[in-house]
């Protein structure tokens, strides 16, 4: 990067629409002629994206920020933006624990950022040239704004998101890509933030979807995520007319170039036959699905709000290994609710023993502000949760591990992509199960799909060499 050339910095939280929120945000920046900085200090403009799912990120965000003040104290000038889910329903929080922030922006208006940083930087131009009268000075000398952008949330339920610019102009080329297909959630599960934070669901048009993979596929990419706070709701009230998820599947399964098509997170509620056949039939959906359950016991899911029962999601899971034998299916499981008895918490580790997931996101209840799970009584003690949770870690840890010996032996198809981080003289890939291998390779291998030999099992993937390359 030229030292002339102004520089941003990004800290992510959170889940993979997060994710995708930061390359966003990071393509108006570029739009915008900034470049990403290497380290934080060197940085004009430094957003932190962030996430109210649980408290431990929220936690690690005013950690960050009071790392991030000693910076401005030495450098006034640099600009510090709140973005995300925090900044959607902790506006008051954040200026009053961090002052020095100069903007916070929510989930709806991300695309507001560079009007943001402009309306700052006239602000403090005006100010050194005498023009402002408003402006309150720091301890250093200089003159700070704070410029809170509104955070409301997004339209209201059915609108159709069309703003999603510039990321076939401007994206790098990458061998994996997300693609948001909808955002927000309409199920209001009592313990979640999200469609506090996120909006009701709305859905992107097909065609808008179908031309960001063509172009992503022109440009090298193999495989594609597709993304949504609950992917398989996708389709209601379209301008198009309604377009099931299993019918998005197919059209995009017909893109030559892109090899294979994940998804996350499913809702359970909205897994459909249709949904499960279409992912039999077309050999390019990865056969893998992250179906969260959250616990194993209809009480407990009644008072969730999450609208199945435990019989209703394992006919779910029936009927995916009957019509995929080879899946693999993980989950998210937590444990802690208001109100939970050793009773229930059995419940869900018998389930967890009997059902056998491939592997799980396992985590305690954390009380969200401005959710229905926080006003309920019971609330289970933090300790009762951790022993809980550890006990479940255990068990499902010893059956991941398991799950993955019995596939020593066997080969896998695995798209090549780089070199392992933890070792240099090996390669990293993922099968389409969404298992990890490790295995010896070479650069011009990089991008191609190759038949890997599964050698050694441990609980994070495989150790293997490569069988067969499969030309890409």
């Amino acid at each position: 990067m030229n030292r002339e050339t102004p520089s941003y910095y990004i800290y992510t939280w959170g889940c993979q629409m997060n994710e995708e929120d930061s390359e966003q945000i990071a393509l108006y920046m570029t739009q915008m002629g900034y470049a990403p900085a290497s380290d934080v200090s060197e940085a004009q403009i430094v957003l932190l994206n962030t996430c109210s799912v649980r408290q431990k990120p929220e936690e690690k965000v005013y950690s960050k920020l009071g790392e991030l003040k000693e910076l401005k104290s030495e450098n006034p000038d640099m600009i510090i933006g709140v973005c995300g889910c925090m900044a959607q329903v902790q506006t008051a929080q954040i200026k009053r624990r961090a002052p020095f922030v100069d903007m916070v922006i929510g989930t709806g208006n991300l695309a507001s950022i560079p009007a943001a940083i402009r309306s700052i930087q006239t602000l403090r131009a005006n100010d050194e040239n005498g023009e402002n009268g408003n402006s309150t000075q720091s301890k250093s000398g200089k003159h700070r704004y704070n410029t809170l952008i509104e955070t409301s949330l997004p339209p209201r339920k059915g609108a159709i998101v069309t703003d999603v610019p510039l990321r076939n102009l401007m994206r790098p080329p990458k061998l994996k890509a997300h693609v948001p297909i909808m955002y927000g959630c309409d199920k209001f599960c009592t313990f979640c933030i999200v469609p506090h934070t996120r909006g009701r669901e709305r859905s992107r048009p097909t065609e808008d979807i179908l031309r960001e993979i063509r172009g992503l596929a022109q440009a090298g990419t193999r495989e594609i995520t597709l993304l949504g706070q609950t992917v398989n709701s996708y389709g209601k009230n379209l301008a198009e007319g309604r377009v099931s998820f299993a019918r998005l599947l197919e059209m995009i399964s017909e893109i030559s170039g892109i090899r294979r098509i994940r998804f996350t997170s499913p809702y359970p509620r909205d897994f459909t036959d249709e949904l499960i056949e279409s992912m039999a039939r077309l050999p390019k959906v990865c056969r893998h699905v992250h179906l969260p359950i959250q616990v194993a016991d209809d009480e407990l899911l009644q008072r969730m709000h999450r609208g199945y029962t435990v019989e209703q999601y394992q006919d779910i899971l029936d009927k995916l290994h009957t019509a995929m034998p080879d899946i693999a299916i993980t989950t998210d499981i937590m444990l802690g609710f208001p109100g939970e008895t050793d009773e229930q918490y059995q419940n869900t580790m018998n389930f967890v023993e009997r059902t056998r997931f491939d592997a799980a996101f396992m985590f305690a209840y954390s009380i969200r502000p401005g959710t229905k799970a926080a006003e309920m009584p019971n609330q289970v003690p933090h300790q009762v949760k951790i022993e809980r949770l550890n006990r479940l870690v255990e068990l499902q840890n010893s059956i991941t591990l398991e799950i993955n010996r019995s596939h020593v032996g066997e080969i896998a198809e695995v798209l090549v992509e780089g070199k392992s981080e933890r070792n240099s003289e090996r390669y990293t890939g993922f099968t389409s199960t969404f298992k990890t291998v490790h295995f010896p390779a070479s650069e011009n291998q990089i991008g191609k799909f190759a038949s890997v030999k599964l050698n050694e099992a441990h609980l994070t993937g495989f150790i293997g060499e490569i069988a067969l390359e499969t030309p890409s």
